[in-house]
C-alpha cells in the first residue's frame, strides 16, 4: 500500500534499524521523512521529470525554428536531472551516489553526466542544432549503457544485439 504500512514500501527502500542510522545512510541530518513521504517525493520528482521530457518533445513542434532544438535540449536535461534526483528519495543521496560510482559503472556514469551537462550547456549557449542533436544522441547512448549496468547481463545483451549481425 502507499501509506507506508505495507510490504510494497519495505521492498523499495533500504532496511533501517534506527532513525540515526537512516540519517547516516542518507548522508544528511535533515532527512526526517517517513517512508510515505519519501515515496511521494520519488513519485513527484519522477512525474515532474517525465513532464519535462514531454514538454521538451513539444518544443520541437512549436516555437521559433531557430530555438527548437536548444529548448528541447534544456528541458530534456532538466527532466533527466529531476528523474535522477527522484531515486535519492528511495535510496538516499549517499547510497545513490555509491551505486552510481561503483567501479562497474563509474566510466559510464561519468560520460553520461558530462554529456548531460554538455547538452544543457550547448542548448543554453545556443549552439547549432546539429551539434546539440549529435550530443543528444551520444548522451542517449551513454544513458542506455549506464542503465544497462543495473540489469544483470544488460551490457552483454546490448553487445550481442549490436555485434550479432557482424558474426
Amino acid at each position: 500500500t502507499i501509506d507506508g504500512s505495507g510490504d510494497f514500501m519495505k521492498g523499495l527502500m533500504p532496511k533501517q534499524s534506527s532513525s540515526n542510522e537512516m540519517m547516516d545512510d542518507m548522508g544528511c541530518d535533515c532527512c526526517n521523512l517517513t517512508r510515505t513521504q519519501r515515496l511521494y517525493g520519488f513519485i513527484g520528482c519522477l512525474v515532474l521529470g517525465y513532464v519535462l521530457y514531454f514538454l521538451s518533445s513539444i518544443t520541437l513542434f512549436v516555437g521559433e525554428s531557430d530555438t527548437k532544438v536548444q529548448n528541447f535540449a534544456v528541458l530534456y536535461c532538466l527532466g533527466s536531472f529531476t528523474a535522477l534526483g527522484a531515486t535519492c528519495f528511495l535510496a538516499g543521496p549517499k547510497a545513490q551516489c555509491k551505486k552510481m560510482w561503483k567501479p562497474t559503472r563509474r566510466v559510464a556514469c561519468a560520460v553520461w553526466l558530462v554529456l548531460l551537462v554538455g547538452v544543457a550547456a550547448a542548448g543554453i549557449a545556443g549552439a547549432p542544432a546539429g551539434l546539440v542533436l549529435v550530443l543528444l544522441i551520444i548522451q542517449g547512448c551513454a544513458a542506455v549503457w549506464y542503465s544497462a549496468s543495473y540489469i544483470p547481463y544488460g551490457r552483454k545483451f546490448i553487445m550481442n544485439v549490436l555485434t550479432g549481425p557482424c558474426k
